[in-house]
């Protein structure tokens, strides 16, 4: 649904608990080191999650990650900024 949503074609889905996905090796055996990465959240595992996707981020890679709170947007930046990753943030909110 996200895939459809952003307009992007995956070469492959992987559904299931995503830090169990993620400490599996399932990605890298499959999928060596992706160029990008969709995070559906990540409820209050989202700061692991984050950090098991981006060992496993090709060094030129995106992580795509739609975040509604305040509290979780703050929380992914100081992770992203930890591990020198650049933060663009798409707030679409004109509130």
């Amino acid at each position: 649904e996200n895939a459809i949503r952003l307009s992007v074609k995956p070469t492959q889905v992987i559904e299931g608990e995503a830090v169990l996905v993620l400490k599996s090796n399932l990605i890298i055996s499959k999928l060596k080191r992706p160029n990008r990465i969709i995070i559906g959240g990540g409820g209050n595992q989202r700061s692991e999650i984050l950090e098991l996707a981006i060992k496993h981020l090709s060094p030129d890679g995106i992580i795509l990650i739609p975040l509604v709170t305040i509290e979780a947007i703050n929380e992914v930046k100081a992770i992203f900024q930890a591990n020198n990753i650049l933060v663009f943030d798409n707030n679409r909110h004109k509130g």
